[in-house]
């Protein structure tokens, strides 16, 4: 099989100078493909979730593959990279799994802020979450308007608020 062809296509010794829109083209298709690939592997977790240990994979392959496309980085070690970096993720996501202490490592824990209508404002401190913002998480992801209406809100680890309502009797 002549190889050179293969070569030639991808611009495999082209750099960001002087790859061709076809080139690019074809890196695209192959990158897209790849990337594709990547993420199956990755697991559903990877673009379900918005906690930094899944983000830094997100931002990372979009780093790297826009490398690999625009030929700033060479295509074979740049789609390794990428290959590397999802293979890591995968291994510490399946430690955390099997170990807490390593999951609160890398992923962090839920803060309760507030418990029985109460503010727990040394917590709040800690998380650096003022009472205006944690009003702003009780009104987007409970549609309630006042601490007294609930029975617990956490700040999860992803960042994002989680609300126990009362119970009405």
């Amino acid at each position: 099989m002549n190889t050179s062809f293969f070569v030639d296509l991808l611009g495999l010794h082209a750099d960001a100078s002087s790859i061709t829109t076809a080139q690019v083209a074809v890196r695209a298709v192959l990158v897209f493909c790849a990337a594709l690939a990547m993420l199956r592997v990755a697991g559903p977790r990877t673009f379900g979730r918005d906690m930094a240990f899944d983000l830094v994979l997100k931002i990372t392959l979009g780093s790297l593959l826009s490398r690999a496309v625009m030929a700033a980085s060479p295509l074979g070690s740049t789609l390794l990279a990428c290959a590397i970096f999802v293979g890591l993720h995968r291994l510490l996501a399946t430690v955390a799994y099997h170990y807490n202490w390593f999951d609160w490592l890398i992923k962090g824990k839920s803060t309760l802020l507030a418990e029985e209508g109460q503010l727990l404002r040394e917590k709040m401190r800690e998380s650096e979450i003022t009472e205006k913002e944690l009003l702003e998480g009780l009104r987007e992801s409970a549609s309630v308007s006042s601490v007294d209406q609930i029975e617990a809100l956490h700040l999860e680890r992803s960042g994002k608020f989680s609300v126990i309502k009362k119970q009405e009797n």
